[in-house]
C-alpha cells in the first residue's frame, strides 16, 4: 500500500532515541548501583576519555525532512528474495540491458549547464518513505550440497530518503532486528531446476516458495550475528542498526557524511568458519562483471579526464554499543567453556579523501569492555528458540530446552549481568578505556620518505582490572591458550607454500645445499622422523670432530701443547 500527503512537515520521518542519551542513563544506573569510589573514577575517565563523539545528524535530517512538500509512503508487510547462482546470473543480464536502455538515452538528451544546474534549487522537495515488516533474503550456490547457503532476515525496517532537483540529498535506514543464518545442505525442491515447468497461478509461485524454504532433516543452520536474546534491552525502541547518508558538496568535490550505529547486536564466533570468503564468492556476478568491464572500456577515454579532476571527502563515523562477541571452543578441545566480551561502547570515525592523500588518518576509542566466562559449554538452545525465523532454519535439538536447563524463560531478568549470573558466568577482566590513534601512509607521489614506517599507531590504555580465583583464571588461561595454538598453526598447504617460496628463493640446486635437518623443519609434526638418542660420548664427539675438519691446518714447526 502506498500514500501521498501534501503538507508541510514530515511525518513519516522515524524518530529515534540518540544513543548517547541511552548510554548516559546507563551509566546513572550503574554508578547508583555501586558504591565502589574507583568504579566512579573509570566512569568519570571514560567519559573524558571519549574525544570522537559525533554531533547526531538526526536533527539535520529531521528539520530538511519538514520542508518537504510531498511524501510519499509505501508500506510492504514481507518481502522474500531467494535466488541461486544461475538465477542472479540471469537477473544480472536482464537489469544491465535496462541500464545500457537508460545510458543510450541520456546521452542523446541534453545536459544542463553547470552556470543552470547551479541556479536550480531545493525547494521541491519529496520525501520517500519505505516501510517492510520482515525482509528474508537467501542466497544458494550452484550446488547446494557442496556450498553452504546464507539467509538474512531483517525484521521492522523504515527508509526515509529525501530528494531534490539535484538528486538525493539525505537517507536514513533502520531495522530493529537482524539474523544472519549460515545452511549447509540445503538443497531446494528438485522441480524447481526442471526446465520449462513454470507455475501459472499465483497459488503455484506461493507453493514453490514455500518449497524452497523448508528445511530438510540433514540441514544444519548456525546463527552468525543477531540482536542479543539474553535479556531485554535497555532501549527495546532503539534499532539494531541505524544508518544515516548526507550527500552535500558541487561537481568538482563531492561531500559525505556517513553514520552508522550499531547497537545491542551479538556476534557467535566459530572458530575455523570461513563464512565471509564464501559469502563474499557467493556474491560476484562473473557475468555481469565482464561485461559492465567492456562497457565501461568503451566510456572511459572520453571520460578520464573528469575522473582524475574530480575529488571526494567522505566523514565516516561508527558507533557500536552494548554489543556481544560469544565464543565457544570447539568440541575436540580439552577445556570445554563458553566467553562473552560485553563491549559497551566502541566508536570509530575517520575522514576518507580521493585520490588518497599522503597519510590516512583513524580513531578508536573504546570504553567499558567486560569479558565472562563460563566454566562448561553453556548450550545456545534457550537462546536459538527466541531468533528471528527460528522454526524455518534450526532443527529440534538446537532448539529444545528442558525445565531444569532452563535459564531465562519464566523468570524476571533485570539487565545483562543478571542473566549471565544465572547461566553461571563470571566477570573476570574489565578495561575502561582505549584510544587508538592509526596513521597510514599511502604510497602517492612524496607521501611516505624510505626510512618512514608504513603505519603508526598510539595506543593509550585506561584500567584494566583482573577479578578471578584460582579456577576462573585457569579457565581463562586454558581457553586462551588453546585457541592461540590452534588459530597459529600452520596447516599443511600452508607448509607447501612456504616450501616453495624458500626454493624459489633460494635458487636451483637447493637439495643438494639443504641438509635433512632443514629440511625436516619444513615438515608437519605428524610427518618429522622420530629423534634419534645417542650416547653423551657420541653426542659430545661428533662437535668435535666438525670443528676440527673445519678448523684450518696451522703452518708451523712448533708442537702446539694440547688444550
Amino acid at each position: 500500500s502506498f500514500s501521498t500527503i501534501t503538507h508541510h512537515g514530515s511525518r513519516a520521518f522515524p524518530i529515534i532515541l540518540p544513543l548517547s542519551s541511552t548510554k548516559a542513563r546507563q551509566e546513572m544506573d550503574d554508578s547508583d548501583d555501586e558504591n565502589d569510589g574507583s568504579y566512579v573514577d573509570a566512569l568519570k575517565s571514560t567519559s573524558g576519555a571519549s574525544h570522537i563523539q559525533s554531533s547526531d545528524p538526526q536533527y539535520i535530517l529531521s528539520s530538511e525532512a519538514n520542508e518537504a512538500e510531498r511524501e510519499l509512503v509505501i508500506n510492504i508487510p514481507v518481502i522474500l528474495f531467494d535466488s541461486t547462482t544461475s538465477e542472479r546470473h540471469k537477473l544480472a543480464n536482464l537489469l544491465s540491458n535496462f541500464r545500457s536502455s537508460d545510458n543510450n538515452s541520456e546521452c542523446n538528451n541534453s545536459k544542463p549547464t553547470p552556470t543552470d544546474s547551479a541556479k536550480l534549487n531545493d525547494k521541491n522537495l519529496l520525501g520517500l518513505a519505505v516501510n517492510v515488516g520482515q525482509l528474508s533474503v537467501a542466497i544458494h550456490g550452484s550446488n547446494p550440497h557442496d556450498s553452504n547457503s546464507y539467509n538474512l532476515i531483517m525484521d521492522k525496517i523504515q527508509i526515509h530518503t529525501l530528494l531534490g532537483s539535484s538528486g538525493v540529498r539525505n537517507v536514513r535506514f533502520l531495522s530493529h532486528d537482524v539474523t544472519l543464518y549460515e545452511l549447509s545442505n540445503s538443497c531446494p525442491a528438485p522441480t524447481i531446476y526442471v526446465r520449462h515447468q513454470y507455475p501459472t497461478t499465483c497459488t503455484e509461485r506461493c507453493k514453490r516458495i514455500q518449497e524452497r524454504l523448508t528445511k530438510s532433516p540433514s540441514t544444519i543452520a548456525r546463527a552468525i550475528f543477531f540482536r542479543q536474546k539474553l535479556c531485554q534491552s535497555l532501549s527495546p525502541e532503539t534499532p539494531a542498526i541505524l544508518v544515516d547518508a548526507l550527500m552535500r558538496g558541487d561537481d568538482e568535490c563531492g561531500e559525505m557524511t556517513i553514520h552508522i550505529n550499531v547497537y545491542d547486536m551479538t556476534y557467535r564466533y566459530i572458530m575455523n568458519s570461513e563464512w565471509i570468503q564464501n559469502l563474499s564468492a557467493l556474491l560476484k556476478n562473473d557475468l555481469s562483471e565482464k561485461e559492465s568491464s567492456t562497457r565501461v572500456e568503451e566510456r572511459v577515454p572520453q571520460e578520464e579526464t573528469n575522473v582524475e579532476s574530480s575529488s571526494s571527502l567522505t566523514n565516516l563515523f561508527v558507533a557500536l554499543a552494548d554489543c556481544n562477541f560469544d565464543y565457544s571452543p570447539p568440541l575436540t578441545f580439552k577445556r570445554r567453556s563458553r566467553v562473552i566480551l560485553r563491549m559497551g561502547e566502541i566508536r570509530f570515525t575517520s575522514n576518507i579523501v580521493t585520490p588518497a592523500a599522503a597519510v590516512q588518518a583513524y580513531k578508536v576509542s573504546l570504553s567499558d569492555l567486560r569479558l565472562h566466562i563460563c566454566n562448561y559449554r553453556h548450550s545456545y538452545n534457550e537462546e536459538n528458540s527466541l531468533l528471528s525465523l527460528a522454526h524455518r532454519h534450526l532443527n529440534k535439538d538446537d532448539t529444545f530446552v528442558s525445565d531444569k536447563a532452563s535459564c531465562l524463560s519464566g523468570r524476571n531478568i533485570v539487565g545483562l549481568d543478571d542473566a549471565l549470573c544465572r547461566m553461571d558466568f563470571v566477570n573476570v577482566v574489565v578495561v575502561d578505556t582505549l584510544d587508538a590513534i592509526i596513521f597510514k601512509s599511502n604510497n602517492v607521489r612524496g607521501g611516505r620518505r624510505q626510512n618512514d614506517p608504513a603505519s603508526t599507531v598510539a595506543l593509550t590504555l585506561g584500567k584494566l582490572s583482573v577479578y578471578a580465583c584460582r579456577d576462573s583464571f585457569s579457565c581463562l588461561n586454558e581457553t586462551y591458550n588453546e585457541w592461540f595454538i590452534k588459530s597459529t598453526t600452520l596447516s599443511e598447504e600452508e607448509i607447501e607454500k612456504l616450501r616453495e617460496a624458500s626454493e624459489c628463493q633460494s635458487g636451483v640446486g637447493l637439495d643438494q645445499e639443504i641438509s635433512s635437518a632443514e629440511k625436516e623443519c619444513l615438515l608437519p609434526l605428524e610427518h618429522k622422523p622420530p629423534p634419534i638418542f645417542r650416547s653423551k660420548n657420541e653426542v659430545d664427539d661428533e662437535p668435535k670432530k666438525s670443528v676440527e675438519n673445519s678448523r684450518p691446518i696451522p703452518i708451523s714447526n712448533k708442537k702446539s701443547s694440547a688444550p
